[in-house]
């Protein structure tokens, strides 16, 4: 009997990590991309459910808007860049390393790169936006990026962060400029039984995408799993460009 290729994320609150198999749920998995091989699309459903989450139902973004995403080099960061522009909307990002601005720029199409090591962000961003701030911010670092991203947005705007961050004494700029503000962590449709099924629908467009070439999933490293420390360690540096993959076994298809 034939079987289908599929991709998708398990239950993150699940047993097990790190492991030969895993336990998927039939409504939140897709066909993978025919286009990628096992590797690049097994990189996918995790960063691309946040980045498609984030933007598209919880900022629900237009084409028109302008939007800063933080670190966009990064798993989740790269995927988002990309979905954004493919929306219409003019993209400002951030970066901290020679490659990853250079990712940005020359391989996303980001609209504008900020070196936030040698800028203040939040300067960059009111000069670009002549004062007015941005529609939306995608804050995919945290704590102090989140409460400083505040200063980033326009009055009515939409703030969503992928991290449990908190905004502090920010709180009354919120609320005074009627900012909006998401939690988004993709996990939850799964772990909370939140119709799985959307998940699915989701990553057959970005499965779509993938194979028409207008997304393109960036795997910077692939490791076997017996350097698995050595894949956490990467990742750990927050100097991946895209994502690390794991090899449980060897990937039957050519690498893209």
């Amino acid at each position: 009997m034939e079987r289908d290729l599929v991709f998708g994320s398990p239950n993150l609150f699940g047993p097990g990590a790190d492991a030969d198999y895993v336990l998927l749920d039939a409504r939140a998995a897709a066909r993978k991309p025919t286009s990628v091989g096992h590797a690049t699309a097994a990189s996918l459903p995790l960063v691309s459910l946040t980045a498609w989450e984030a933007l598209h139902e919880r900022a629900r973004i237009e084409a028109g808007q302008t939007v800063l995403i933080h670190a966009g080099a990064g798993g989740v960061g790269h995927v988002a860049v990309q979905l954004a522009r493919l929306q219409g909307c003019r993209v400002i990002t951030t970066a901290g390393h020679p490659a990853s601005i250079a990712f940005c720029r020359d391989v996303l199409g980001a609209d504008e790169v900020i070196d936030y090591r040698s800028t203040d962000f939040v300067e960059a961003v009111r000069a670009l936006s002549k004062g007015r701030g941005v529609d939306v911010v995608l804050d995919t670092v945290g704590e102090e990026t989140f409460r400083r991203s505040i200063d980033c947005v326009a009055p009515g705007g939409q703030l969503v962060t992928i991290l449990p961050s908190t905004p502090g004494d920010r709180a009354p700029v919120l609320l005074y400029r009627s900012i909006t503000v998401h939690y988004e962590f993709m996990g939850a449709r799964v772990a909370n039984d939140l119709a799985p099924g959307r998940q699915g629908a989701i990553l057959t467009s970005i499965a779509r995408l993938v194979d028409r070439g207008l997304l393109r999933p960036h795997v910077s490293a692939r490791l076997p799993l017996a350097r698995l420390a050595d894949a956490h360690r990467q990742v750990e540096t927050g100097r991946t460009i895209g994502k690390v993959a794991v090899l449980v076994a060897a990937d039957p298809d050519q690498p893209s």
